[in-house]
């Protein structure tokens, strides 16, 4: 004969056969006793499991003292087989992200180095910083950043600065140094007579008969310069800037006006001539005579109609030869 099975709670079934299972109703589950020499002995506790908790079988709701109602509880839990999806970590979550932001009920925070979510705080830190900036430049790799800035105190000019001398007035006021021996000839900066500047009209370095000195300014009216430092007139014969001549075209019963180049320093004595074979008996004079010009005449001697002569001359201040 199989085993007997007895669900309830009351414990007066101790005149049962042996063999007999009793399924009793506790808290939070079952107990399974095993009557043995009349005594009920505790084999297993097996707890319910239901969606609100553990179910207590003598609660209000249920009849602890039949089996429909035991089956009742039972039909209440949730029961999960263990192959479902939904007990495996690979299943894919709900939507959750807001949980895992800043004031999030599970924040993923930066904590030492493991990696973490950004904050605000730290994304506007980051957007203010140059791309490719370090923390970490050598001095020298901060040197080349700096010298590139305009105005930058750089080597070159560090060199230059230690080629002046302590206490050097490098202002453009500053007066030069004694340096004539360097403008002399074969000195290292030596002045050209012909790079100088223009000079005024004065008379400072004209040479004289007790110092040398620069030529002085020329007169302009044929006379040379004397080893005393003036301007003389030559004397004797014509000849040189002092003598001067032309030709004219003149006609005869008329007169022509002969004006200087450039002006004699006094009178010259002045002779003209017929410069062509059709003088006849025409006759040429001189007049007028200064040391800016004079005028030619011609005297027609003859009758009939007028032509032109060319008339040749020169003049001379030289004087008596």
């Amino acid at each position: 004969m199989g085993q007997k099975v007895f669900i309830g709670s009351s414990e007066n079934m101790t005149e049962a056969p042996p063999g007999w299972i009793w399924f009793k109703p506790v808290a939070g589950g079952l107990e399974i006793r095993e009557l043995d020499g009349g005594v009920w002995t505790l084999k297993e506790t097996v707890a319910l499991v239901g969606e609100g908790g553990a179910h207590d079988l003598g609660g209000a709701s249920h009849n602890a003292d039949t089996l429909a109602n035991l089956n009742t509880k039972v039909s209440d839990a949730t029961l999960i087989n263990t192959g479902d999806s939904r007990l495996s970590d690979a299943r894919t979550p709900t939507a959750h992200k807001a949980s895992h932001k800043g004031g999030g009920s599970d924040p993923i925070d930066v904590v030492g180095a493991a990696n973490g979510l950004m904050s605000s705080a730290d994304k506007t830190k980051l957007d203010g910083i140059d791309t490719g900036a370090k923390d970490d430049q050598t001095g020298a790799e901060i040197k080349t950043a700096y010298e590139a800035e305009a105005n930058a105190y750089t080597d070159t000019k560090d060199t230059k600065l230690a080629g002046i001398a302590t206490g050097a007035d490098v202002t453009g006021s500053n007066a030069p140094q004694t340096h004539a021996a360097s403008h002399l000839s074969a000195g290292g900066d030596a002045v050209k007579l012909d790079d100088l500047a223009s000079p005024d009209d004065n008379t400072d370095l004209d040479f004289s008969t007790t110092k040398h000195g620069l030529t002085p300014k020329g007169t302009n009216t044929g006379k040379f310069l004397k080893d005393d430092g003036t301007w003389g007139t030559p004397s004797g014969g014509g000849g040189g800037s002092d003598v001067k001549c032309g030709s004219e075209s003149v006609a005869d019963g008329a007169s022509q006006a002969v004006t200087f180049t450039t002006a004699f320093s006094s009178t010259p004595q002045v002779v003209a001539c017929f410069g062509d074979n059709q003088a006849a008996v025409d006759i040429v004079e001189v007049g007028g005579v200064s040391t800016t010009g004079f005028t030619i005449y011609i005297k027609k001697g003859h009758g009939g109609g007028n032509h032109t002569h060319v008339v040749n001359w020169i003049a001379t201040d030289a004087g008596d030869p």
